[in-house]
């Protein structure tokens, strides 16, 4: 057995979820779109929630779990354009509010729980911090998944901001002072950004502003955050609109990062792969991998059902191929569940990461793994 070396950063941990999956199913998974900027809002997620309801009464779900979610979706569009639920037959087990994870919507009810779709809203919204400064002072923004908007202003004590035209000898003066100024405000400012980024451990600081004031900002960081700053190129005013205060290049950014994280992921999965080492890929290798708690990063595709099908017991580590490999390890009644949901349960279940792609990212089967360790 090998020691694998670090493996990238990059994948998604999901404690909340990995608690969820030891439970006995079946479970009910929905992913009901709750638009939240519409008029008539309330009366369209209800529509939306009756017509899928009505569905699931046709697959005898238990009633006691569809009236729990009945008294969830009217005000659901309060909290965001999404709605995810996943319950049993007794009780709600998770609830998460945000952006839509779909297009459609979507509602199933057996085992595993489905909860690919989660992963890759979770991973598509990075935790950041945007900045917008001037030579007073700034603004600053923390953004967290499941977590309100954090909000801190930073005004400067000082009063000499700007520079004057007043010849003579008092010139040389006044402009020093107002470079000190400036100066004394960026290191306020930088002061806050410190205890922002250890609060909530962004992935980048998206700085804008005044060309002056982000070069003195930056100045003032330590290298270990001046390392996740990304500079937007133009000059930004602090009072943008309230209802949206981040500039549209902020997206971009989370895009990029996004994008350029799975990319990394996928370049090592490709050297790994090139070596014969530590990655594997298509549905029965990665099983049975998993089935070792042998993987450190799952690479699953997301999308409509394939038809592969994995066999799997009461543990997360049990899966296999077929019901005869359960059998033979004690299992007394293997189920059978969709490949791409049993592979997230085992994945969640023995604390891999796991990390959402595209079906065109080249995974035969639409999934591969980064391993921990390999047998020679």
């Amino acid at each position: 057995m090998e020691t694998s070396e670090q493996l990238p950063h990059g994948a998604v941990d999901a404690p909340d979820l990995a608690e969820l999956v030891r439970r006995p199913g079946p479970f009910l998974s929905l992913y009901l779109i709750t638009e939240k900027d519409v008029e008539k809002a309330a009366q369209r997620s209800q529509s939306r929630w009756k017509t899928i309801r009505s569905e699931l009464d046709d697959q005898d779900v238990p009633g006691a779990a569809l009236e729990r979610i009945d008294e969830i979706v009217p005000d659901a569009h309060l909290e965001g354009d999404g709605l995810v639920v996943i319950a049993d037959a007794n009780e709600i087990l998770h609830l998460e509010h945000g952006s839509a994870v779909r297009q459609d919507d979507e509602a199933s009810w057996g085992a595993p729980a489905r909860l690919l779709p989660i992963l890759r809203w979770r991973q598509s919204e990075p935790t950041y911090v945007v900045v917008l400064i001037d030579r007073t002072g700034a603004d600053l923004f923390g953004f967290r998944r499941g977590s309100p908007e954090l909000h801190a202003e930073v005004e400067g004590e000082h009063d000499e901001i700007r520079k004057v035209q007043a010849g003579g000898w008092s010139q040389r003066r006044y402009q020093q002072r107002a470079e000190d100024s400036w100066e004394q405000n960026a290191e306020q400012v930088a002061k806050r950004v410190i205890r922002l980024v250890d609060r909530i451990e962004p992935v980048f600081v998206a700085v804008a502003g005044d060309v002056r004031a982000v070069s003195l900002l930056r100045d003032s960081l330590p290298e270990r955050i001046g390392k996740l700053v990304h500079v937007i190129e133009k000059e930004i005013p602090r009072k943008l609109e309230e209802d949206d205060p981040v500039p549209e290049d902020v997206w971009a950014l989370v895009q990029q990062h996004v994008r350029e994280t799975t990319q990394r992921l996928l370049a090592r999965f490709e050297e790994e792969r090139g070596q014969q080492d530590k990655a594997v890929e298509g549905v029965d290798a990665t099983a049975r991998a998993l089935a070792l708690s042998q993987v450190a990063v799952l690479l699953i595709a997301d999308g409509p059902d394939d038809g592969r099908s994995l066999w799997l017991g009461p543990d997360p580590a049990l899966l296999a191929p077929s019901d005869r490999e359960l059998k033979e390890l004690g299992v007394d009644s293997p189920e059978q569940g969709p490949a791409r949901d049993v592979l997230v349960r085992a994945a969640l279940g023995t604390g891999a990461g796991i990390r959402v792609v595209d079906h065109d990212d080249g995974l035969a089967d639409g999934v591969g793994a980064l391993l921990r360790w390999t047998t020679g």
